[in-house]
């Protein structure tokens, strides 16, 4: 695992010069592209940047990610067309926020009923985009200066042919591992979260190189949190939070929303917000129960929801809980349970790989199927077991 891994970070170092955490991050979405049907969500990379700037990392993706199509427009019809069970990693540049939502909702929805049948798509999705997109997905940004060349060399090509000949093994070796996999990082954010099962699921029985993934997905998650912790959601939370730290028993809705404008007000941020609208995000938003009373509604502030309170205002970056209260048990609970085995993950290291060096420009080697066709360097044995795991 770790050495196919150092491989495709290799090339990746190679010819799009992307650093160390960035190699290891894009390497491992590339194996999450051969065994996407056994992850717990369709992988989504965005890698972001200046045009032009894209041509090395696109090439490179062409060539190590399972059946690579490239579409322009995607669609529902397109897509139809399809050979079933297929699969493809679709590449995509320049698609808008809307009709990228619109294609994972075709990917993740399982079997959808279109025309005489139901249709089923589980494609993983690279898109080339000049902003990074607001959808969930692993957003890497291209360096903004010196481009490098985009062709692959001559001497290069039965490296990278040798590569997805393992890629091809992996595939067929390990995607019970893949499909069984429990791997979490709960000190994430959601978002962050989901990418971090996503790649660390197909790391599965390599401890060392799911903590180096959790280490590489830091800056990310940190990044997330900072937008998280601006949101409305995030500042009701954080006033719950001083609630709580005051061992308050319950708490009426209008408190809340005027303890909430004071701490908006105080960062600069003038909202007015309405007693409806914030029972409706105590309910539906943030999963908390409110009772009525002669007072008003009223939040109910006991251990359950108390617990339940921290862990949502940790998973969205409230700035309270950069400095837990060492007096509160719950603060205490989320020390325990997330931020040290988090602050484990990340003191490793994640080391660069020593690139391989070319020289002349060529034509890039045609793409080889799953079961190893393109080569007799593949086993009757892979065959067969690529022929299983389609059936299953």
């Amino acid at each position: 695992m770790g050495s196919l891994l150092k491989k495709i970070a290799n090339a990746m170092e190679c010819h799009a010069r992307l650093d160390a955490p960035t190699n290891l991050l894009v390497a491992s979405f590339t194996l999450a592209t051969w065994v996407a049907e056994f992850l717990p969500t369709v992988p989504v990379l965005n890698v972001w940047g200046t045009s032009g700037t894209e041509t090395a990392l696109w090439t490179l993706l062409t060539h190590l990610c399972r059946r690579p199509l490239r579409l322009v427009d995607p669609s529902l019809r397109q897509l139809s067309q399809l050979p079933r069970g297929l699969a493809p990693t679709i590449l995509l540049r320049r698609l808008g926020d809307t009709a990228l939502r619109r294609l994972l909702s075709i990917c993740d929805d399982g079997e959808v009923l279109y025309g005489n049948g139901l249709l089923r798509i589980c494609s993983p999705i690279v898109v080339f985009t000049a902003r990074p997109v607001s959808v969930p997905a692993l957003r890497l940004r291209l360096p903004a200066s010196r481009p490098p060349y985009g062709r692959i060399a001559q001497s290069q090509i039965e490296e990278l042919r040798q590569i997805q000949r393992q890629l091809v093994r992996y595939r067929v070796t390990r995607y019970q591992q893949v499909a069984q996999s429990n791997f979490d990082a709960p000190g994430f954010c959601p978002e962050t979260r989901v990418i971090a099962r996503i790649l660390g699921a197909c790391a599965e029985g390599d401890e060392s190189v799911q903590q180096q993934i959790v280490a590489a997905l830091q800056d990310q998650d940190e990044g997330a949190k900072v937008i998280s912790s601006h949101s409305v959601e995030a500042v009701v939370l954080e006033a719950l939070l001083v609630l709580i730290h005051e061992k308050r028993s319950h708490a009426f809705i209008t408190e809340i929303k005027k303890l909430t404008e004071g701490i908006l007000l105080g960062r600069q941020q003038i909202t007015a917000l309405v007693d409806r609208d914030m029972g409706r995000m105590l309910r539906e938003d943030l999963g908390l129960s409110t009772t009525r009373r002669s007072k008003g509604i009223c939040l109910s502030l006991n251990t359950l929801a108390c617990a339940a309170i921290h862990r949502e205002a940790y998973a969205r970056g409230v700035l309270t809980l950069l400095e837990p209260r060492p007096d509160c048990s719950y603060c205490n609970q989320l020390v325990a349970d997330a931020i040290v085995p988090l602050a484990e993950a990340t003191s490793r290291p994640v080391t660069a790989c020593t690139p391989y060096t070319s020289s002349t420009p060529c034509t890039p080697p045609s793409e080889p199927d799953d079961n190893g066709s393109d080569s007799a360097a593949t086993s009757d044995t892979n065959q067969t077991a690529e022929g299983k795991v389609h059936e299953d």
